[in-house]
């Protein structure tokens, strides 16, 4: 009798962990959510740890692109959290319809010292679902940092007309490492 009794309460209490277990998961996955704000030219995303500020949005979309054209998209980061986080710049539903991929490029620009984190780089190819555009990046608590990232349509001295028109596309976002 006390066997069973032991063998009872044993489930019991592990049946009370598992359920408190399952609670503690939910209740974290739910507040960790971000917060979005904003439509068209300013969008500000939140998480416990970071601010991000999208200058003109957080969609990229440069269409009927010819040689020689640039693009530009700024970002502000605060690290709203009370310890240093490291993050990467990236975008997701990326569209690329270019075929000479390295005609298209970008650079990464910290515009508090004019430094460049990401030099002349090829613009991720294809169609993609996420791709990281830095390195990762730490940033210290309550610090911010401003961000552009140029893309450019380099006039190179070869035929560039199968691509010209094209159109690339797709949504930045701070992606916490």
């Amino acid at each position: 009798m006390n066997e069973n009794r032991t063998i009872l309460v044993a489930s019991i209490v592990g049946t009370i962990l598992f359920i408190i277990a399952i609670a503690t998961a939910s209740y974290a996955y739910y507040t960790s959510s971000v917060k979005t704000e904003g439509e068209g030219s300013n969008v500000s995303v939140t998480t416990e740890h970071i601010s991000a500020t999208f200058t003109d949005g957080a969609s990229l979309h440069l269409t009927n692109m010819i040689p020689g054209d640039t693009g530009t998209k700024e970002i502000t980061i605060t690290n709203t959290g009370s310890v240093a986080i490291d993050f990467k710049i990236a975008i997701k539903e990326l569209s690329n319809g270019f075929t000479k991929t390295s005609d298209v490029v970008y650079k990464i620009k910290d515009k508090s010292d004019g430094s460049y984190i990401k030099n002349e780089t090829p613009f991720p190819s294809g169609n993609q679902a996420s791709q990281a555009l830095s390195e990762e990046i730490t940033l210290d608590v309550g610090a911010t940092k401003n961000y552009t990232i140029e893309i450019e349509y380099k006039n190179t001295e070869d035929d560039q007309s199968t691509d010209m028109g094209k159109t690339i596309s797709g949504k930045l976002f701070i992606e916490e490492v």
